[in-house]
């Protein structure tokens, strides 16, 4: 990417679809952090890192077991159509972690979003007890396989939508997160 921004292509379909929610595997430096219109205007910055604080959006990052992601990120490659990784496991495994995979070793992926979290860490709650302005959440795939519910409700309060009725969560949304669900709707 250069300077660290979005292709025009991808800038031009996200402008088109307004409020979204995407799933990446880009890392912290290469996500947008303001929109268009504000690339040209003071922007905040981190006044203990210097560094940019973003000013769209939020950031969901989840994390997972590290064998779980080498096993998932090994069968994907392995079984593309074009690209199609060759070697066995062990070697891929090895090659993964030494940064010789595509997109980089998981260590500089985590260490990343580590920077991110550093550069943006805030201090203070508003009136009602919430972070102001946090712009990352953490989360793990194993805490939300133990207690869906539970960081479900995280991350209704981290993008303010406590809205939601509790019976709605319980019955419409939380039953078509479950993984069997999706498998029988996708």
């Amino acid at each position: 990417l250069e300077n660290k921004r979005l292709a025009e292509s991808v800038r031009a379909n996200h402008d088109r679809l307004g409020c979204r929610v995407f799933n990446t595997h880009l890392r912290w430096e290469m996500l947008p952090k303001y929109s268009e219109d504000q690339h040209n205007n003071h922007i905040e910055q981190n006044s203990s890192t210097g560094a940019l604080r973003p000013t769209c959006g939020k950031f969901l990052y989840v994390t997972r077991n590290i064998l779980d992601v080498c096993a998932s990120f090994y069968h994907h490659l392995s079984n593309q159509k074009e690209g199609t990784y060759t070697e066995g496991f062990p070697r891929f495994a090895r090659d993964w972690m030494a940064g010789k995979i595509p997109f980089g070793s998981p260590l500089h992926h985590l260490l990343s979003f580590a920077q991110g979290f550093n550069d943006n860490y805030y201090s203070g709650k508003d009136c009602s007890g919430y972070s102001v302005n946090r712009p990352l959440l953490l989360l793990s795939y194993e805490d939300m396989k133990l207690n869906l519910r539970e960081q479900v409700l995280r991350i209704i309060e981290f993008l303010g939508l406590q809205y939601i009725p509790l019976d709605v969560l319980e019955n419409e949304l939380l039953p078509t997160f479950d993984f069997q669900s999706m498998k029988e709707n996708s």
